[in-house]
């Protein structure tokens, strides 16, 4: 085979040509899929599955973080009844009716 060069793409160009439909994502679930444009460019299109897990697992990482914080604010609510929620967080208010 001959070889002018290889390349890789970054996900920003694969974005764009996936909205300018040279080739559709679902060509990454296969092992190996190939694109020829009419200008002679061609894509050799694979799914990295060790990719696909650091992606998966560091969205799981974020989820449980994210649970996390959510229980301790809800707990801490829960706890402390003058307490308010607000866009930036829990706000502790005090009554000084009391």
């Amino acid at each position: 085979m001959n070889f002018d060069f290889i390349t890789a793409l970054t996900k920003k160009q694969i974005e764009k040509l996936l909205k300018q439909n040279v080739f559709q994502l679902s060509l990454f679930d296969e092992e190996l899929s190939e694109v020829t444009l009419d200008n002679g460019k061609r894509y050799i299109l694979k799914h990295n599955p060790v990719r696909a897990d650091e992606i998966n697992n560091n969205r799981q990482s974020k989820m449980l973080k994210l649970n996390k914080i959510i229980l301790e604010r809800n707990h801490y609510l829960k706890e402390h009844s003058n307490a308010k929620l607000s866009a930036r967080g829990i706000i502790a208010t005090t009554n000084y009716d009391e």
